[in-house]
């Protein structure tokens, strides 16, 4: 089976390096500085105790042509990259399962356009991290995890073997019923505190003391709660019903301890180098807030920061 990582960042680079640690034909398509540092070295993972837990060479591509046939693309850009990636894998006549690793507040719409809807699956990996040179530093809780799934929600014969491809290269893989859902309720949480962060002027224990401002990151992230619901959109990720019902006292305290989330630590690892992809995704959310009938004045206000970042 031969697959081709779309991306060389902290994502594009840990899976690649998982999937070819348990020998598959795996390539990693990279740019620039990347292109050249992974021409010459080995894919480095290191935990976040500084263990270091695989070492391995993947071949590199750089550009992905026409012709180049692959049983599936893992496409491991921000959500801002997607303009300039979509048109190649449109061109792409050869390779018929491509799964988008991220975020994604729109939908599915514009690859559905490019592609068609039968080549496109959605994902979220449960792993963040960040690239030291040859080096990829990343956190998760016990072991990697992804979540996926078809358009229409449906359990597939290729679902059954890309859950077995990632079960195989030690994931905890679960296959969704419902992508749109958890996308847009992650982007619920990852808006404020992205936004809270700006706010702090990206320093992570300055956020940590500002009580105002996590009660405002709880209280934005409850507004888009809150609009997707009346959207009708099912509460699909662990812990978002309670952050509806934390008594104001102890709002501060709640939100504080969030910022200790694994799922939500690619925010702090990241830094400004997200704010491009946050910048859209913000856009797209406030047009999901703005179809419903919910007041937002907690969200617009700190997405007026990442507006201005």
């Amino acid at each position: 089976m031969r697959i081709l990582v779309y991306g060389a960042g902290p994502m594009g680079s840990y899976f690649a390096a998982k999937l070819g640690d348990s020998d598959q034909d795996v390539t990693i398509l990279a740019r620039e500085r990347r292109l050249s540092t992974l021409s010459r070295y080995l894919i480095v993972l290191e935990n976040q105790d500084g263990v270091e837990t695989a070492r391995v060479k993947v071949p590199v591509l750089v550009r992905l042509s026409p012709v180049d046939a692959y049983d599936l693309v893992l496409v491991a850009v921000g959500k801002n990259h997607y303009p300039g990636v979509l048109p190649f894998l449109a061109a792409n006549i050869s390779t018929p399962n491509v799964l988008f690793l991220g975020n994604n507040v729109e939908g599915p719409r514009e690859m559905v356009r490019l592609l068609g809807q039968e080549r496109v699956l959605l994902g979220f990996p449960g792993v963040s991290g960040m690239v030291d040179s040859r080096v990829v530093r990343y956190s998760i809780d016990e072991r990697p995890s992804l979540t996926f799934g078809e358009l229409d929600g449906s359990e597939s014969e290729r679902t059954a073997w890309i859950k077995d491809l990632f079960e195989g290269a030690g994931f905890d893989v679960n296959v969704s019923s419902n992508m749109e859902s958890i996308l847009r309720y992650h982007a619920a949480l990852i808006l404020p505190l992205m936004g809270a962060f700006v706010r702090a002027e990206w320093d992570r224990k300055r956020l940590e003391q500002d009580g105002e401002g996590l009660v405002l990151m709880l209280k934005a992230m409850r507004e888009g709660i809150g609009a997707l619901k009346e959207l009708g959109l099912p509460i699909v990720l662990d812990n978002l019903g309670r952050i509806e019902w934390v008594p104001a006292p102890v709002m501060g305290i709640y939100a504080r301890r969030m910022l200790g989330r694994r799922d939500l630590e690619y925010i702090f690892t990241r830094g400004p180098t997200a704010l491009g992809e946050m910048k859209m995704l913000t856009e797209e959310f406030r047009k999901v807030l703005g179809s419903t009938s919910k007041p937002t004045p907690c969200f617009d206000e700190l997405s007026e920061y990442i507006r201005k970042g």
